[in-house]
């Protein structure tokens, strides 16, 4: 399988020459994103498999052609607590290394409570790194995590049961005025939905 005269690099070089690469991507995108004029951010926190926790960031923005672009500028591995100043810091540290913390529009993330207080730490980071006393970001919860947890909190309440080994489900106008009356359920989050519209 392998020949004596092909050279097998070192991990040593491997790790040099990734993390060239990927110095080189990073130099890239920043340069694309210097004319732009407003960029958005989408985040989104998770662990994997084997607990390690990482933050993603997706700049997206508009060019001046009118033309869609994204692309993914962390991929941050959380060492410390889950929480929205951690996130924040992680965050507009990013937004610094390219060099768009003067043109944050907007960031969407889902509807976890920590999420809300990340966007305020991210706009007074930016606040102190900008001087831009006025500034403002906009926070967005991604409508389709909004609409997966109502569907949720709507199935959790019905509690539907077979009739006759059959398929059918028993949903009763009484199911349906329990689940109107949860705190947590359907109506409440279809409620928020609208304000939020």
């Amino acid at each position: 399988m392998c020949r004596a005269s092909v050279a097998i690099p070192t991990a040593a070089q491997l790790r040099s020459d990734i993390s060239h690469a990927a110095e080189e991507m990073r130099e890239s995108i920043t340069k694309d994103l210097e004319e732009v004029k407003k960029v958005s951010l989408a985040i989104d926190a998770w662990t994997s498999t084997n607990k390690l926790a990482f933050l993603a960031i997706i700049a997206y923005w508009i060019d001046k052609d009118w033309n869609y672009h994204h692309v993914l500028i962390g991929f941050e591995q959380l060492s410390r607590v889950h929480d929205g100043e951690n996130f924040g810091n992680v965050v507009t540290g990013v937004c610094e290394r390219y060099k768009i913390t003067d043109k944050l529009f907007a960031i969407t993330t889902d509807n976890a409570s920590n999420n809300g207080t990340m966007a305020n730490y991210i706009k007074e980071g930016i606040v102190q790194l900008t001087h831009k006393v006025d500034y403002e970001i906009f926070h967005i919860p991604c409508l389709a995590h909004v609409i997966q947890l109502a569907v949720k909190a709507f199935t959790d309440e019905l509690k539907t049961t077979t009739v006759n080994d059959s398929p059918e489900m028993a949903i009763t106008n009484e199911v349906v005025d329990n689940v109107k009356r949860t705190s947590k359920g359907f109506h409440r989050t279809l409620t928020l939905v609208r304000k939020l519209l």
